[in-house]
Formats: structure tokens, C-alpha cells, sequence
């Protein structure tokens, strides 16, 4: 099969940086790759449109005239037209939990707009896959009549060659370190859920540090400052050479529709690298009970789950056969089989 994944943003030289294209699309196509297929990775400003498809994908479409043309273009071929969304962007009626909103970096007006247009684009697909079942079900409710297909994120296909060179270093109880990585600007208020039970832990175990890797502004007590150190934002490729030294994973989110429907990524991350997430139970987190997660009902009970986790003991048996507990929930192998079926 010719299949190509056309990024829809608007940076057309970052896209293949963008974590998002990353982990729906070129994950997707190198395992599709390797199963004999022909994939192309493209912008819609490339030149590559004018190449015949058997099946295209668009990541996170949007109403614009170039989007029109090419999916008419593609259809005149005989090309099944798809569209993938990976969060709840296409709903206006839900504009206000959008982070974006939430953690006051964008305006509501703005990011009804946002959703506008990529609302507007939805008749012009044949089908849809999405990260999640939540996603799925937003979907269904818009009435589109249209096949929908769940493709969870799964590990990244790049990552089995990583394991040959990822050093993994047994955890030094006597200075165990926590790790928070917020891929984006937007994780502001998540991280505000725990931060006081957080440094209330912090304040009981001086022995544990907390590194967080990526943009967040946050504020936890001054005397348990010097436990915290904070990185930049690094590289996907790179990413996961953070989980190296962590020994607990977090992952807090608001409860709230957009974030019921994201996908479970900080859970699947470290998981794969042998290290468990204290998280949210969000609906695709749960599918990762018993691969990793371990679920935070109330922001005060991260104290005593986290003194728990210091006993080895107990620790051991969280982490115990983890990356192959993590492929059984979610394989991008198996989404790459379910993608060809829908082809």
C-alpha cells in the first residue's frame, strides 16, 4: 500500500519535530514500513500531494482552503481520506477546557476559532481515528456517520534500538528521585493539584529530590527548594533518557472533559522504561492499571503513596516485568495491523 501522513500545522519545516505528529503518525508509518508498505511523511504545503496515495491520513485537520484541495484532489484519485485527532479540539462547546484557556496562555475567544476550524473540516473525511475512546465518543455524539477507529499511542517504534544503548541503573533508595516532564506550556494547573501534598512529602523524606523537564511555572514551599531542580525542554529524541535516574514518575491532571479524553503518554513513557506513575485515573490511564499506574484519587493521598513506594519491597513488585506489561496494554504493532484494515 502508498500511504501518506500529511501534517496539518502550521510550521511546515518543525512538523516531523512535533511530538503529536510523532507519536499518530510517524510512529504509525515506520512500523508500517517495516511491514512492506510505502509511507510517505508530508506537510500540506509539500509538493508531495501531488503524489497518488492508496490511502492519506491528516493530523489534525483544519478548514482551510489547502486541506478542501487536497482532499478533493486525493478523492478524484480514488485515495481513502482520513483524519487523526489525539485531543478534543473539534468541539466548540468544550473550547473552555482546552489548557490552552485553562492555563490562561490563550484567549476563549481565540480557541473557539481554533476548535471552529477544525469542526468546519470534519464532513470533508471519509473516516477517523483517534487516540482514544473518550475522543471516539465526542465523535459520535457530533453525528458524523462516519467510521471511527481508536488507535491508542504506543511506544515509540525507535525505542527497541534505544534499549540496546539505555544504561539501566537500579534506584538508589538512599536519594530517590521523583520526575515530572510537561511536554507543553499548558500542565500549569495540573502540577498546582499536587504541588502542597507534593512539598509536604518533600518536607517528611529530604533524602528525595524532584526534577520537572519542560516549561511550567510553579511554586512549591521554600523549604523544600533545594530538593527541586528544574530543566529545559528537551528533544523527543532525547526524551527518554530522563526516565534514567527517576524513580517515581507524575503525572497529575484537572479533571475535566479534555483532559478525560487525553491520551495516558507520561504513563506508557516511563513505563517502557521500567519506572511506575503516580497519575490521574483518566479513562486511558486506566487501561495502564496494571501496567505502571498507579492512581492518585485526592492530591493528599500522593504522600503516603509515595511513602510506600520507598519500600524496595514493595517498589519490586510495581516495576516487575513493566515495558512487557506496557506492550500487552498497548503495541504499535498491533495499531499498525488495525490500521491496514482500515485501509
Amino acid at each position: 500500500m502508498k500511504i501518506a501522513f500529511f501534517a496539518c500545522n502550521r510550521n511546515s519545516k518543525l512538523f516531523r519535530a512535533d511530538p503529536s505528529y510523532i507519536y499518530r503518525c510517524e510512529n504509525l508509518g515506520l512500523e508500517l514500513i517495516r511491514q512492506g508498505h510505502q509511507v510517505s511523511f508530508c506537510h500540506i504545503n509539500d509538493s508531495l500531494s501531488l503524489t497518488k496515495f492508496d490511502f492519506v491520513v491528516f493530523h489534525r485537520p483544519r478548514n482551510l482552503w489547502r486541506v478542501h484541495f487536497l482532499v478533493s484532489l486525493f478523492r478524484l484519485r480514488g485515495t481513502k481520506v482520513w483524519a487523526d485527532f489525539d485531543d478534543l479540539i473539534f468541539d466548540t462547546s468544550f473550547a473552555e477546557f482546552s489548557p490552552g484557556v485553562v492555563n490562561q496562555i490563550n484567549t476563549l475567544e481565540k480557541t473557539r476559532k481554533t476548535y471552529q476550524a477544525h469542526a468546519k473540516a470534519l464532513s470533508l473525511f471519509d473516516g477517523f481515528t483517534v487516540s482514544t475512546a473518550p475522543l471516539k465518543d465526542h465523535l459520535l455524539y457530533l453525528r458524523l456517520n462516519k467510521p471511527i477507529a481508536v488507535l491508542p499511542n504506543a511506544p515509540h517504534f525507535s525505542w527497541e534500538h534505544e534499549l540496546a544503548h539505555y544504561k539501566r541503573k537500579e534506584i538508589d533508595f538512599s536519594a530517590p528521585v521523583l520526575t515530572y516532564l510537561p511536554g507543553t506550556r499548558s500542565h500549569d494547573q495540573d502540577f498546582k493539584l499536587v504541588a502542597t501534598s507534593l512539598a509536604a512529602f518533600l518536607r517528611l523524606n529530604k533524602h528525595v529530590s524532584l526534577e520537572i523537564t519542560g516549561p511550567l511555572s510553579f511554586q512549591l514551599a521554600e523549604d523544600v527548594s533545594m530538593q527541586v531542580r528544574h530543566y529545559e525542554k528537551v528533544e523527543f529524541s532525547k526524551f527518554h533518557k530522563r526516565f534514567q535516574a527517576t524513580w517515581v514518575n507524575l503525572a497529575p491532571l484537572e479533571d475535566t472533559p479534555f483532559n478525560q479524553s487525553k491520551s495516558a503518554l507520561k504513563v506508557l513513557e516511563a513505563g517502557f522504561w521500567g519506572k511506575p506513575t503516580v497519575c490521574t485515573p483518566s479513562s486511558d490511564a486506566v487501561r495502564y492499571k496494571e501496567a505502571g499506574a498507579i492512581f492518585l484519587e485526592h492530591p493528599e493521598e500522593i504522600v503516603n503513596i509515595l511513602n510506600g513506594l520507598l519500600n524496595p519491597n514493595y517498589y519490586e513488585s510495581r516495576v516487575k516485568n513493566l515495558r512487557k506489561r506496557v506492550l500487552e496494554v498497548s503495541s504499535i504493532q498491533d495499531n499498525a495491523l488495525h490500521f491496514i484494515d482500515l485501509v
